[in-house]
């Protein structure tokens, strides 16, 4: 219930993704529609020459230029070419262990302390039995925390920070232009500076390499370029092969910012011994992907503009966050505030129901009760004229049925007494308690009489209260008190 109300609060309509680049500064707005993503504008500027406070100025001028922009869902989309992968084998198969392995041996893989990264991981699955493949992202906080101030001061905090990489390889995957392959491949995403190499299959990213296809201060032509590109690629098979993580790819495809790659398919496989190669320009990739009105932004052609584009369509699939920890937190906070808002609000609604429920049943019921009171009101009337005649007749009844009730008892008593025992005194309660009082010619025929009266049929709990004795006329006598209870 917990989650699927969380996923419920974090499913936004409306996206602002940005990604900061080395040369460029991509800014998107985006609307999802179920399924289908609707592109309501696109700015990219080239930043290569700007310092901090001057790329805040420009994001700040695009993003004021989005008219009715509310409360979207803002991505700080993070370039590949500031990530460290490694592929490494952790043994252990428990995700917790996995987790605590990570983050103890962080520092073996990176050249800086534990707490100057950013650290998230994919698994990749089961080897050797006991040990777990895992493809291990790393990132200087520094790089993700500058670009989420320079989003915060351009007047929005963002609420996921993305690898553009994995954006890009699970937008491919739900496209409609996915090829089928039996083994892995390699897509290559092409971007002004940078190419993404990523190995991929089943949907899962194996392998990660950004690799620089250009030095904007040195490399002039497309022929060098291209050089660079199959340097890049050459060197990315070649450590893929060295880390030993799967078969090689058989089929590489290129997407992104393509227009370098032009007819250059019956070469790459040539050099690269793929028996499959395939240009996937962008905006087809984009139009397969159900994202409309992309193609109505003119950008350059050299600048790949998936990652911004892609988001909504993935930002459920995706396996990493490189947000800053602290932030996490507070969002996660954020994030279980709204969830106890709501279910604060939803059990306010339901006792509501519930009460309104209850008072009008009784309203209806106390009005049906009026309804049948004026219906037999005659009827009522009657029965309390019966009430109180049965009352009287109840009342006469136990006076008929007590009436001589005493003489009997004093009759039942008197015959139950000798003729030595003399009665002074006798009282009858209402309890059906008789006390009385009397005179025998000796104590031990009070204790006879005692004794004779707990045996009789109609008396019991004889006690005696008191006894004295006395002289009378050179005769002694015995005076006594006794209590008892007279049955019916």
């Amino acid at each position: 219930m917990e989650e699927f109300i969380s996923s419920f609060l974090n499913k936004k309509n409306e996206f602002l993704t940005v990604e900061i680049g080395t040369n460029d500064l991509k800014v998107a707005r985006i609307e999802r529609r179920g399924d289908e993503i609707d592109v309501l504008d696109l700015k990219v500027v080239d930043i290569s020459r700007f310092l901090e406070d001057r790329i805040i100025q420009e994001l700040t001028g695009i993003i004021s230029g989005f008219e009715g922009l509310r409360s979207p869902t803002v991505v700080n989309v993070i370039p590949t070419n500031f990530v460290i992968f490694k592929n490494i084998e952790i043994p252990s198969t428990d995700e917790k262990e996995i987790k605590d392995i990570i983050d103890l041996q962080a520092g073996r893989h990176t050249p800086y302390a534990r707490e100057e990264i950013i650290l998230d991981y994919v698994n990749l699955g089961i080897a050797h039995s006991s040990y777990t493949k895992v493809l291990l992202v790393i990132v200087k906080r520094d790089v993700v925390t500058k670009r989420y101030d320079i989003i915060k001061a351009a007047g929005y905090k963002s609420n996921f920070a993305a690898l553009s990489a994995e954006i890009i390889s699970k937008f491919y995957n739900k496209s409609s232009l996915k090829k089928q392959s039996g083994g892995p491949l390699a897509l290559v995403n092409m971007d002004r500076a940078n190419m993404d190499f990523i190995v991929e299959h089943g949907g899962e990213n194996l392998y990660i390499r950004s690799v620089a296809i250009m030095d904007p201060e040195k490399t002039s032509g497309d022929t060098d370029i291209k050089k660079r590109i199959f340097e890049g690629l050459k060197g990315s098979v070649e450590s893929y092969q060295s880390e030993n993580i799967e078969i090689l790819p058989d089929s590489i495809y290129f997407t992104g910012a393509t227009r370098r790659m032009q007819g250059m398919e019956s070469e790459v496989r040539s050099k690269m011994s793929m028996s499959n190669c395939s240009i996937i320009p962008q905006n087809k990739l984009i139009e397969s992907g159900k994202v409309a009105n992309a193609a109505v932004f003119k950008t350059d052609e050299n600048v790949s503009v998936l990652s911004v584009l892609a988001i909504p369509s993935v930002i459920d699939d995706l396996q990493l966050n490189l947000i800053p920890e602290d932030v996490k937190m507070r969002n996660e906070i954020k994030n279980k505030a709204k969830l106890m808002i709501m279910i604060g609000t939803f059990a306010m609604a339901s006792l509501l129901l519930f009460c309104s429920v209850f008072l009008t049943n009784m309203m209806f019921k106390k009005l049906y009760f009026q309804r049948l009171k004026a219906r037999y009101a005659g009827e009522i009337k009657e029965a309390n004229i019966l009430k109180q005649v049965i009352s009287k007749t109840d009342d006469v009844d136990l006076f008929l049925r007590g009436k001589g009730r005493s003489l009997k008892v004093l009759t039942e008593l008197f015959n139950a007494i000798p003729k030595e025992v003399f009665m002074n005194n006798v009282s009858f309660g209402e309890d059906s308690t008789l006390v009385f009082s009397g005179t025998a010619d000796s104590m031990s025929r009070v204790f006879t009489l005692v004794t004779d009266l707990e045996n009789h049929p109609r008396f019991s709990n004889v006690k005696v209260d008191s006894t004295r004795t006395r002289r009378v006329e050179d005769k002694e006598l015995a005076d006594f008190n006794l209590t008892l209870s007279v049955g019916d």
